[in-house]
């Protein structure tokens, strides 16, 4: 009798031990706070520590996630120009959880940036001529003229 207890609760312990998790779908749509319009590309991202689940948005905003942990479930969405946004939900195993994300518009600020370019005369124009290749300009030919 004392194997046979030891036995099932060995076999209890080993079940246990080795049951999946249950999982559920998460899906839904992004999009922008003011226009309503879907934000194609925007990315959602399962924050967990242990596995890398992430979608982006299709042409319609809409996204789906699989095998997300029933429970409590944080959510990270970004796209450029968007403020970044992270979402709890709880996962249930009855049926898929539908999000609609709406992300809001952000401003980023940044200095004038003033780009500069500067010929150099003495190199050709062309790196592979076999012969000589300089530009010059109108001034310099007539400088060549009273040369003659």
């Amino acid at each position: 009798m004392k194997r046979f207890i030891a036995l099932t609760y060995a076999l209890l312990c080993f079940t246990l031990a080795f049951a999946q998790k249950p999982t559920q779908t998460v899906r839904g749509t992004i999009t922008d706070q003011q226009s309503k319009e879907p934000l194609i590309g925007a990315s959602i991202v399962w924050l967990d520590s242990s596995t890398f689940i992430g979608a982006t948005a299709d042409i319609n905003g809409n996204f789906r996630l699989n095998n997300i942990r029933v429970g409590r479930q944080d959510f990270k969405i970004s796209f450029l120009g968007y403020r970044e946004n992270v979402i709890t939900s709880i996962i249930t195993s009855g049926k898929e959880v539908v999000l609609n994300i709406e992300l809001e518009q952000s401003v980023v600020t940044a200095k004038a940036v003033t780009i500069v370019a500067e010929k150099q005369k003495d190199k050709p124009n062309n790196e592979l001529t076999t012969v000589s290749a300089r530009s010059f300009t109108i001034e310099e030919t007539s400088l060549c003229r009273q040369c003659w």
